[in-house]
């Protein structure tokens, strides 16, 4: 049984839309995918709150943006778009 509260839930998928709009794709809007990699990759208070709303740890999720930003985006970079709840213990809040 989750935990997972649906605040956290939703916030979590906020980070998750911003990966796969982030990530190339055919048909693609390209204003909507340099601003989802931009703001995962540069940050910002916006940022820091939802990282914190979903119960990530802010410089965990941007450092790990910028992994995928070094193998060209693919949401593959993301392990399927799962990475953010595959990270080092203490990262995300219990």
């Amino acid at each position: 049984m989750s935990t997972e509260t649906p605040e956290v839930a939703l916030w979590s998928a906020v980070l998750l839309r911003a990966m796969r709009d982030a990530s190339p794709k055919p048909g693609a809007d390209l204003l909507v995918q340099e601003s989802a990699r931009r703001w995962l990759v540069q940050g910002g208070r916006d940022f820091n709150t939802v990282c914190s709303f979903a119960g990530f740890d802010p410089d965990w999720v941007r450092h790990r943006a910028r992994s995928v930003q070094a193998r060209g985006w693919g949401l593959e970079g993301w392990s399927g778009a799962a990475a953010i709840s595959q990270k080092p213990t203490g990262l995300r809040r219990s």
